[in-house]
């Protein structure tokens, strides 16, 4: 019998898949899952990785436009004097002004396997990036089905006090603490 949820016995299968260069059907086969359950779960909890921004050079912003070999966009700054070229310049982000900015999109993020883990240009791509992270997977649905538990408890009129004293195994009571005060339940 197939089970409702994946595990993360699962879930970090499917990333060694992943980083494996494995086919969806083989990631499938091997879990005993349906493809379609597994592209859904990697969409639905894959993370954008976030660069340092400090490090970005006004270039590399630009060479994410599809226009930018053949730019030759000048003065956007409306600075005095300035005659560079926009993706040259130092002084400003273009790609926040420039109404030719037509950012290019990593064909791995439209189609199976929708993250970079695999990625063998992965290091040096200037593009945006996402990862799946199996435990970050598994903390996220264990998160939501803790966060519809309290919710349904705290909705049928059960205190807070309650709840933990008689389910105490299952709650740790800095969490509920933490959900409450977080505005969690509603």
């Amino acid at each position: 019998m197939k089970q409702k949820r994946m595990t993360k016995e699962m879930r970090e299968r499917i990333e060694k898949g992943i980083r494996g260069g494995e086919s969806l059907k083989e990631i499938a086969d091997a879990i005993d899952k349906d493809p379609t359950t597994i592209c859904k779960g990697v969409l639905k909890h894959r993370n954008k990785v976030i660069k340092d921004l400090k490090h970005n050079t006004v270039s590399s912003f630009c060479s994410k436009c599809f226009n930018f070999p053949k730019c030759d966009i000048v003065h956007l700054c409306k600075t005095q004097g300035c005659s560079k070229k926009c993706k040259s310049c130092s002084s400003l982000n273009p790609t926040l002004i420039c109404s030719l900015f037509n950012e290019i999109k990593c064909k791995r993020l439209t189609r199976f396997p929708y993250v970079c883990n695999e990625c063998h240009k992965r290091l040096r791509c200037q593009l945006e990036k996402y990862e799946y992270v199996p435990i970050t997977a598994q903390r996220t649905v264990f998160l939501l089905d803790l966060s519809l538990f309290f919710n349904t408890l705290i909705s049928s009129g059960r205190e807070i006090f309650t709840i933990f004293f008689f389910q105490k195994k299952f709650i740790c009571f800095i969490f509920i603490h933490d959900f409450i005060h977080r505005g969690g339940h509603r």
